[in-house]
């Protein structure tokens, strides 16, 4: 499912040794720190910059929780919110370049999984992406179409909404040009997407 296709689209991989204060099994919504010592520059935390936040591509960042066995404690998708106090997109890419012992605060996504029946219908998704330098579509906003007669049939914890960020659409992720054209083209558009931390809505 969805699901699955986000967690097959960036695999974790090898990092320096990290302490987390927080949960290594965190649930949508929650949050949790890490601190890394960067001094050597090899942390390899691949970043997606856009305009509704910032969001995890490949996560370096392995460690011991609490006394638990070694488990990755940031995942692909995850969001970070602080870094070293900054909260600002560029003050966090700031701090990431230039301190060499780190304290990371993450939220872990809520996802927004989505199968949209466009027959003859458009899609009504106005989107935002650089094609060179992000791997997800964000969403600026949602006209009437496929997507809002989808919305108005769910709760609204899963619906689409503006500042959401599709990473994977009909299992296509990691390219921007084959999820649009995956949105204009199918019949069917089954969408995997991620709420940013300031845009959660509670579940009713």
């Amino acid at each position: 499912d969805g699901k699955d296709a986000l967690s097959r689209a960036m695999p974790p991989t090898s990092a320096p040794e990290v302490e987390s204060a927080g949960l290594v099994d965190a649930q949508p919504g929650d949050s949790f720190e890490v601190t890394a010592d960067n001094s050597a520059g090899d942390l390899r935390l691949i970043l997606d910059d856009t305009d509704a936040g910032l969001r995890v591509v490949q996560a370096c960042l392995q460690g011991k929780c609490q006394g638990s066995s070694e488990a990755p404690l940031c995942a692909p998708n995850d969001f970070p919110v602080e870094v070293n106090s900054a909260t600002s997109r560029a003050e966090m890419l700031e701090a990431l370049e230039t301190w060499p012992q780190l304290r990371l605060k993450f939220r872990r996504p809520h996802v927004v999984l989505a199968s949209i029946r466009k027959g003859e219908r458009r899609l009504g998704l106005n989107l935002a992406f650089d094609h060179d330098e992000n791997a997800c579509l964000v969403v600026r906003s949602v006209q009437p179409g496929a997507v809002a007669d989808w919305n108005e049939s769910v709760p609204p914890s899963d619906r689409i909404r503006a500042s959401d960020m599709i990473v994977c659409v009909n299992g296509i992720f990691g390219s921007t040009i084959q999820m649009m054209r995956a949105l204009r083209e199918a019949e069917v558009a089954d969408i995997v997407a991620l709420r940013p931390p300031n845009e959660v809505v509670e579940p009713v």
